[in-house]
């Protein structure tokens, strides 16, 4: 493997600055060459910051991709499990913004916004 990155650098070079290299073939045909761990594992050791999109894409491909998508959020379910000492606390992911949601619930449930508030804590 080292040899074949030292022979051929500029085509690992160009795979290496690929946006999504784990879609994309390895150079030295290492696509026929490996299994799809031991590509996930080249994955792991040239591109770290790619690592969660390439296991990803092996679970979509062993399993299916049940087991990589978030359950739906059912807000009532969420709801009817907090009380007045236990509230709900919302820790998002960028680009992730359930207020929409939790304001239909609020409007839904007949609570009202005397007793709602939002705080954005970011």
């Amino acid at each position: 493997m080292v040899e074949s990155v030292k022979e051929n650098h500029k085509a690992w070079k160009k795979w290496y600055d690929e946006e999504n290299p784990e879609m994309m073939p390895m150079p030295s045909e290492y696509t026929d060459k490996l299994n799809k761990f031991q590509q996930l594992c080249i994955c792991r050791i040239f591109r770290p910051d790619r690592v969660v999109n390439a296991v990803k894409n092996f679970i979509m491909e062993r399993m299916g991709s049940f087991y990589v998508q978030s359950p739906p959020i059912v807000y009532e379910k969420i709801y009817k499990q907090s009380t007045e000492r236990t509230p709900i606390v919302f820790v998002l992911s960028p680009g992730a913004d359930p207020q929409s949601e939790v304001q239909r619930l609020v409007d839904d449930m007949g609570i009202g916004s005397s007793k709602f508030s939002f705080l954005a804590l970011g």
